[in-house]
């Protein structure tokens, strides 16, 4: 779950009560309706973050200095045989 918190790209005083939400929903026994509906609520909202914040990774990539590596198969493949391969080794 911090994980995905994190990706939300959520202020961190929001992914600190969400997490804190979610550990009183896990912790209540036995559930009750209330802790279900905040349980599934809070799930939900975090998808929704995550989804909607998945291609907008500027602000993390900038805060932390990492950036985002894609590889698209064919495209490198094609440039590996063209350039000899790897190092210099024939791919």
């Amino acid at each position: 779950m911090p994980f995905l918190l994190w990706r939300t790209g959520w202020h961190p005083v929001i992914q600190g009560m969400t997490f804190l939400l979610e550990e009183w929903a896990w912790n209540v026994f036995p559930s009750t309706t209330a802790s279900s509906l905040v349980l599934v609520s809070v799930y939900v909202a975090v998808l929704a973050g995550v989804w909607w914040n998945w291609g907008e990774e500027e602000g993390v990539r900038g805060e932390l200095g990492l950036k985002a590596v894609y590889y698209d198969g064919y495209e490198q493949d094609e440039k590996l045989l063209r350039n000899g391969g790897i190092n210099g080794i024939p791919a």
